[in-house]
């Protein structure tokens, strides 16, 4: 998964594409290297390149799985995490990417705990993500829950409308925050552009968890829509 930040500053022209070279894949070649140099490890992982595999799983996984999952030394993997994502953030035109392990599950508690305080409200659309829910019991944020419309024949929602979140801004003027799912598990894209400039009006951040949205930045029309024109946190 990738977290992706944009400040909510002074609208800024459109970020030119491929600066960078984006044939590289610096993680991979940092593995590559390693592999190459034949390195005995006495560090984690404890099954040593494979080697201690179950042979069933050996057989299942192969040999390049094991080979693959290593221990690389500190300088070698922060300079190919940080080359990755400084990648990943061009490809996305965000400021900052980081990679999170375990989904976005770390990622929405560590947003969360640095924006908001004990008591702070919060905008939330109701159909968010459980790790929100742990998020605001971790920094005692009050939630004010938005329900997603629902399909008048399916019965499945489709989103939160821009309307319901400034309703909730106008009823709740110290709100800090305003967090929703695009898309949703069920594959529903909100539009988040103006739930987020209906926040920003008010002086207010927004953040959206987007759940398997990862290509939708390749694609023109979506780009468009989420985290460039809403200046939002994904």
């Amino acid at each position: 998964m990738v977290a992706i930040l944009a400040r909510q500053a002074m609208p800024r022209p459109p970020v030119p594409m491929h600066l960078l070279d984006q044939r590289r894949v610096p993680i991979v070649e940092a593995l590559r290297a390693y592999q190459r140099t034949g390195t005995v490890s006495f560090a984690t992982p404890g099954h040593k390149h494979g080697a201690g595999f179950d042979t069933e799983l050996h057989a299942l996984l192969g040999a390049g799985l094991g080979a693959a999952d290593v221990w690389l030394n500190t300088a070698d993997h922060t300079a190919a995490l940080a080359a990755a994502e400084e990648l990943a953030a061009e490809t996305w035109g965000a400021d900052r990417a980081f990679f999170l392990t375990n989904g976005s599950s770390g990622g929405n508690h560590a947003f969360l705990l640095a924006t908001l305080a004990p008591g702070d409200e919060v905008i939330v659309g109701r159909d968010l993500h459980q790790s929100l829910l742990t998020a605001l019991v971790l920094t005692g944020a009050r939630p004010v829950y938005v329900a997603p419309r629902l399909h008048p024949e399916l019965g499945v929602g489709v989103g939160i409308d821009p309307a319901d979140v400034e309703a909730a801004l106008a009823a709740h003027p110290a709100a800090k925050l305003a967090a929703v799912v695009s898309p949703t598990y069920w594959g529903v894209a909100g539009d988040v552009a103006a739930i987020a400039n209906v926040a920003h009006r008010r002086g207010v951040r927004c953040t959206s968890m987007g759940r398997g949205d990862r290509i939708s930045g390749f694609t023109p029309r979506c780009r468009r829509r989420r985290w460039r024109a809403g200046r939002t946190r994904r």
